[in-house]
């Protein structure tokens, strides 16, 4: 079905965006403030659900590359759950995807969960069992934590300072954590699924210096306040840990 741009969004849409970016958290409610003041100016390159806001009369930009996700959530419904993602912004547009597909099994109820709404110390939103916190400061001497779950296999780090919780692409940082370990071996430094299977393995001051890494790279927590990493105590490790995998 053709759609007519610019539109103002969907009763569904306001209230699925408006669940996903909370407003008692200043990161999520710079963005939510957007959904109420800019209108659906297009299609995304994502295809159905895919749209952008932005302020009417601009000309959406769908070829720069995608930015990071701002947040995540899923409503589970009888048998159809439905995923809400929100980038963050890019100059003036503001893109998201609501997107329902069929569901494996039957809710008893309707369920919904957002990482938007975690905090160190609690649950994962998704599986309700308590993730590996991984705590760091800044130089600013605010926290920043990672979450490492290993049952439902994602990572996220949490902000203290906007309240945002940004999902960490499990790939990526697995990488950053061999460079960081000195492991080469392939059996290993090839298998990110085994940061969720041998999760004793990866001591806290590890997982930190990969993360400070990788955020070099792909920005999760801004450059004004950087995340400190600990002190390498450890360089024989790399080797131990390929031995051990032996």
């Amino acid at each position: 079905m053709s759609e007519s741009f610019p539109r103002k969004l969907t009763d569904r849409e306001m209230d699925l965006l408006s669940w996903v970016l909370p407003e008692d958290r200043p990161g999520y409610a710079a963005a939510r403030m957007l959904t109420r003041s800019w209108s659906v100016a297009a299609r995304g390159r994502r295809g159905d659900g895919n749209y952008i806001l932005a302020p009417e009369g601009t000309v959406v930009d769908v070829v720069s590359p995608l930015p990071q996700v701002l947040a995540y959530g899923v409503v589970e419904t009888g048998t159809i759950s439905t995923s809400v993602t929100v980038r963050e912004r890019m100059d003036v547009q503001l893109e998201f995807e609501i997107v329902d597909n069929p569901a494996f099994g039957t809710a008893a109820e309707p369920r919904r969960w957002s990482y938007s709404t975690w905090l160190p110390s609690s649950v994962c939103p998704q599986c309700g069992r308590f993730p590996r916190d991984v705590r760091m400061s800044t130089e600013g001497n605010r926290l920043v934590v990672l979450a490492i779950c290993m049952y439902d296999r994602r990572l996220w780090v949490f902000d203290d300072r906007s309240g945002v919780n940004h999902p960490v692409p499990v790939t990526n940082f697995y990488s950053e954590l061999m460079s960081q370990t000195g492991v080469r071996d392939p059996r290993v430094a090839l298998r990110p699924e085994l940061l969720f299977e041998q999760m004793s393995a990866h001591a806290d001051d590890d997982l930190a210096r990969a993360f400070v890494s990788y955020n070099t790279r792909h920005a999760k927590i801004p450059a004004d306040d950087p995340v400190l990493a600990p002190e390498s105590r450890r360089p024989l490790f790399g080797r131990l840990f390929s031995l051990f995998y032996h």
